[in-house]
């Protein structure tokens, strides 16, 4: 096996899980993929400015700032102004926020599960020795 079809499967894969992710849709409110990828980027990072976190999720800030609004309204993050430099605007995960995070990376989990559900137990030892040596490859480059 050469590198260009490791990168096809790669690639396939990526294709695939993006798919799944769609299908396998989190039930809250109106932008549940959204919302969770900020819940849990704020959760890994901490307090970070708005076009930082933009930047990271690949959003305009202004669609960002509207979700936010959301967002805060159900008390799923915090908003914080910088007092040193009044232009700079924080935001972080409330409690509220953590606890819609914990139920929301559950629900995914449960339905993750479901998918390896009919493997048997050397399916399951194959996929996971496997998943375990992408996963160090990968995360050389993090």
């Amino acid at each position: 096996m050469n590198k260009r079809k490791v990168t096809e499967l790669f690639e396939r894969n990526r294709n695939v899980m993006h798919k799944l992710a769609e299908k396998m849709n989190l039930s809250f409110g109106q932008h549940p993929r959204r919302i969770f990828s900020i819940l849990e980027r704020l959760s890994e990072k901490g307090k970070m400015r708005l076009k930082d976190i933009a930047a990271d999720l690949e959003m305009s800030s202004s669609s960002l700032c509207v979700l936010f609004s959301q967002m805060e309204k159900k008390g799923l993050i915090v908003r914080e102004i910088d007092q040193s430099d009044r232009r700079n605007t924080f935001y972080s995960v409330s409690q509220g926020g953590e606890e819609v995070r914990n139920e929301m990376m559950e629900q995914l989990r449960v339905r993750i599960m479901k998918l390896f559900e009919p493997l048997s137990a050397g399916e399951l030892q194959e996929v996971c020795d496997a998943m375990g040596v992408v996963n160090r490859i990968l995360e050389k480059h993090l």
